[in-house]
């Protein structure tokens, strides 16, 4: 459930905007891990943020360059590893701020 809630969550962060955006295409190697049709996880991304903000797109921009498994290794595989997590923007940054969980 928190593995999905993740991706969904991910995939929402990076929504894709019109035409094949950094976003989009970071969405596109996420999604492909959800299990979804790549529509479905799409359609649940840009639902829940819509259209994603300068700041978003500047961050998809570095993820593309980053969110690349290393040649040999599945990426569905790979993206649940630490550093995985940490060049595809999954990794929780320790000096954010402090949620609980109720």
């Amino acid at each position: 459930m928190r593995r999905s809630l993740s991706l969904a969550l991910l995939c929402a962060a990076l929504g894709a905007g019109c035409g094949k955006s950094d976003c989009q295409l970071i969405e596109e190697r996420v999604c492909q891990c959800t299990g979804q049709t790549s529509d479905q996880c799409t359609t649940q991304a840009q639902s829940l943020l819509g259209s994603p903000s300068q700041s978003t797109q500047d961050k998809c921009s570095g993820l593309l360059h980053t969110c690349n498994a290393p040649e040999g290794v599945p990426f569905c595989e790979w993206i649940h590893t630490p550093t995985g997590k940490q060049d595809c923007g999954f990794a929780v940054d320790p000096q954010g701020p402090a949620t609980t969980t109720p």
